[in-house]
């Protein structure tokens, strides 16, 4: 399977759980910060901290930037 593919597939797997958590009634701020704990996690086991900082660090500039934002 292609990138594009699989990046589609894994946009759909979240979205379903994101659908789970609605439906279990689980706060949406606690829903993305346990997505993002075990994310983040992930990253560390297979990059340096400071490579996962980088990288945490370049979507805070996005974020602020607006690119983010539904339109």
């Amino acid at each position: 399977m292609d990138e594009k593919k699989e990046k589609q597939l894994a946009k759909a797997i979240v979205q379903k759980a994101r659908s789970e958590c609605i439906d279990k009634k689980i706060d949406s701020h606690v829903a993305v910060s346990a997505f993002l704990d075990g994310v983040i996690r992930e990253l560390i086991e297979l990059n340096s901290e400071e490579k996962v900082a980088n990288f945490l660090e370049s979507f805070a500039k996005k974020v602020r930037m607006g690119l983010y934002n539904k339109k």
